[in-house]
């Protein structure tokens, strides 16, 4: 499975905002700056976690982009399918009909890591994410 370069902006873009001082909206300006965004490219991404309900946002001279939830109550999971759709929507192979029964039994064990890594992610908070990693219990 590789991430692909939005789902990567996604996190960084989520990242710094939960860096930020709690309900004090972060300008999109300020995070394509910070985390070397193209700013087009970031406010497509950002749109996208606002209508899954990562990230909220307010209008205006003062508006920004802020966390929806707290930093533990998102998941990475939840950032993750707000840019790409669901995880599980991944593990389809296809091949030639000639190997059918090789294909299944492929696409059976591929389904496994997608579910993997699905749980993981789902276990992965942001806070968790952004955790100094000296104090973060592995």
């Amino acid at each position: 499975m590789k991430l692909n370069r939005s789902v990567w902006y996604a996190f960084y873009a989520a990242s710094y905002i939960a860096r930020q001082e709690e309900g004090i909206p972060v300008m999109a300006k300020n995070i394509a700056e910070s985390c070397r965004i193209p700013l087009e490219y970031l406010l497509k991404i950002l749109l996208q976690l606002v209508r899954s309900d990562v990230l909220s946002s307010i209008r205006g001279p003062r508006g920004g982009f802020y966390l929806s939830r707290s930093p533990g109550e998102i998941t990475l999971l939840q950032i993750f399918e707000a840019i790409e759709g669901p995880l599980e929507s991944i593990a389809d192979i296809t091949s030639p009909k000639a190997h059918a029964d090789m294909a299944r039994k492929l696409s059976e064990v591929y389904q496994q890591a997608v579910s993997g890594a699905a749980k993981t992610f789902s276990k992965t908070s942001l806070a968790d994410l952004i955790a100094d990693p000296i104090e973060r219990k592995l």
